[in-house]
């Protein structure tokens, strides 16, 4: 279920986490495929990483300029940081720039994320006055995330925009 789509102005975001080629197949479900293991091994790993910002987790897509629906992608499980201190080994850090997001809130099951990406790129951005603009597009887990399957567990999709051109 989509709670709100909002426009926020987010600062600099640093995180540092695990980064992976995915390709997703078809029917796969969210809970169980390629990401679904990254998190479960960077979960194992995550107390590792030092200067952690409390419980924010983010997942980051990369996105590939050209890159074909269904092609494979980079995908980092990450956690925030205040500050980038010595990475542990097989860890990469990422810095987000400022940026101003549209920010759309599903709850639900995680194998209904799509509905979440959906609503973003068939429904909110075709009727707003934005555009795409952004090489990440993320989620964001806090406390309102629960776990896999629960219904009433919460994530943020960001996806970086700018005003379309006149």
């Amino acid at each position: 279920m989509i709670v709100e789509v909002k426009l926020i102005h987010n600062p600099e975001i640093r995180v540092v986490g695990m980064t992976e080629n995915v390709q997703l197949g078809p029917g796969e479900k969210p809970s169980e495929n390629a990401i679904a293991n990254l998190w479960d091994r960077f979960n194992k790993r995550s107390e590792e990483i030092p200067h952690q910002v409390g419980f924010r987790a983010y997942g980051l897509i990369h996105q590939i300029p050209g890159n074909k629906p269904g092609a494979p992608f980079p995908y980092t499980a990450a956690v925030g940081v205040t500050e980038f201190g010595d990475l542990p080994e097989g860890m990469v850090r990422i810095e987000l720039p400022a940026a101003l997001y549209a920010v759309v809130t599903y709850r639900g099951l995680l194998d209904g994320i799509g509905e979440g990406f959906g609503h973003f790129w068939k429904t909110w951005r075709p009727k707003s006055d934005y555009i795409g603009d952004g090489e990440y597009v993320f989620e964001f887990y806090d406390q309102r995330y629960r776990n896999r399957q629960d219904p009433h567990s919460e994530i943020d999709l960001y996806f970086t925009i700018a005003a379309k051109p006149k």
